[in-house]
């Protein structure tokens, strides 16, 4: 398995922000959780073979 690592823009459901997030490939699938800066909800909630991290406003 090669290592992979990337950006991924996220919008927040609840208050429509815009966001990047730089993320890892994980070997297996784990419980995975991204809040959004603005508004503090869920962007992103389960199971994901990504590892998001540097999560942050786009303007």
């Amino acid at each position: 398995m090669a290592f992979e690592e990337g950006i991924q823009e996220l919008t927040c459901p609840a208050c429509g922000t815009l966001h990047k997030a730089r993320w890892a490939r994980q070997p297996v699938r784990e419980l995975a959780t991204v809040e959004c800066c603005a508004c503090g909800s869920d962007m992103f909630r389960g199971k994901s073979l990504r590892d998001y991290y540097d999560v942050q406003r786009t303007a």
